[in-house]
C-alpha cells in the first residue's frame, strides 16, 4: 500500500486465519505516493512506486533482512526522467519481458525495460534512443495529449503481433496506441540520430500509431483498464459514466456501450455502430 504520508507498506496474507500481517513499512518517497504496482512473480518479489516527487522507484525483497526492520525491501532503481508528477505506472504482460509503462503530468508516456531481469538496478527508457553524441533523444513518445495524462493501461497480448496501450487524459480524451515491433523486419544500424533527423528515420524499434482517439466523455477521463484478453477497454470520467471500447472486424475502435450511475443493475446503453 502507499499513502500521502510518503510511506510504503507491504502485507503478507496469513493462510491459517486469512488475516493480513505487516511485512515492513518505510519511507519510500519525498512526497505523497500515488500508486504501487507489482511485477509478475516470474521476476521475484518486486514492485514499483510513483510519487509527486516525479520519481519512479523499483523495490525488491531482501529475504535475509528481518521483517519490520525497514530494510526488508531494497531500492534497486530510480527512474527520474519525468518533468512532472508521475500519475500512474503499470507493468506489461510478463510474456513481453520486464517492462514498465508510466504517465506523468508533463504529458508524456514513457516505457522502461529492465536490461537484466536478475539485476533490477539497470533499466532503459524504451521510448528514447541514444544519438551519435551519446545523448538521449525522443523517438517513441506516445504524443498528442493536450493536458495531464491521468492513467495508462497496457493490453494483454493474447498472441497479437503488436501491442496496445491506452491512456486517459484530463483533455477529455481516451487514446489507444498501437506499437508494432519492426526490429525483426529490418537490420538496425549502430548509431542513433537526433529525433527529427532524416538519417534517423526508419530506425525506431517500434512504430507507434494512434488507432483510437475519443472525446465522448466530454470531461476529464481518469481511468482506463483492459479486460483479460485485451479486446475490450473500459474508461471512466467526470461525466459519471463508464464507456466500453471494442475494435470492429475492420480494426476500427468504437464505443460498445455506456454504463451510468443512474442505470439499474444489468442495464447498459449499447451504441456500437
Amino acid at each position: 500500500t502507499c499513502s500521502s504520508d510518503q510511506k510504503l507498506k507491504v502485507w503478507d496474507a496469513n493462510d491459517e486465519d486469512g488475516k493480513w500481517v505487516l511485512n515492513d513499512t518505510w519511507k519510500g518517497h519525498d512526497c505523497s505516493i500515488l500508486k504501487v504496482t507489482w511485477a509478475h512473480p516470474e521476476y521475484g518479489q518486486a514492485f514499483a512506486s510513483c510519487s509527486f516527487d516525479r520519481m519512479i522507484k523499483i523495490w525488491e525483497e531482501v529475504e535475509n533482512e528481518s521483517k519490520n526492520s525497514s530494510r526488508r525491501w531494497a531500492e534497486r532503481a530510480r527512474l527520474a526522467e519525468s518533468r512532472g508528477t508521475v500519475q500512474d505506472i503499470e507493468f506489461c504482460p510478463n510474456n513481453f519481458g520486464l517492462k514498465l509503462a508510466s504517465c506523468a503530468s508533463d504529458g508524456v508516456v514513457r516505457i522502461y525495460e529492465a536490461l537484466d531481469v536478475v539485476n533490477l538496478s539497470a533499466w532503459t527508457l524504451m521510448v528514447f534512443r541514444l544519438d551519435l553524441q551519446n545523448k538521449w533523444q525522443a523517438f517513441e513518445v506516445l504524443s498528442g495529449h493536450g493536458d495531464l495524462v491521468c492513467d495508462v493501461a497496457w493490453a494483454p497480448n493474447m498472441g497479437r503481433s503488436y501491442q496496445l496501450i491506452a491512456t486517459a487524459s484530463k483533455d477529455h480524451h481516451v487514446r489507444i496506441f498501437k506499437l508494432t515491433d519492426e526490429s525483426a523486419r529490418a537490420v538496425v544500424q549502430p548509431g542513433w540520430q537526433a529525433a527529427g533527423s532524416n538519417a534517423g528515420k526508419g530506425k525506431r524499434r517500434f512504430r507507434v500509431d494512434l488507432v483510437g482517439d475519443f472525446a465522448d466523455h466530454g470531461a476529464e477521463v481518469w481511468r482506463v483498464e483492459w479486460n483479460v484478453t485485451g479486446t475490450i477497454l473500459s474508461s471512466s470520467g467526470d461525466d459519471g459514466k463508464i464507456r466500453l471500447w471494442k475494435a470492429t472486424q475492420l480494426d476500427e475502435w468504437r464505443c460498445l456501450s455506456v454504463i451510468s450511475a443512474e442505470q439499474r443493475a444489468g442495464e447498459s446503453e449499447g451504441i456500437m455502430r
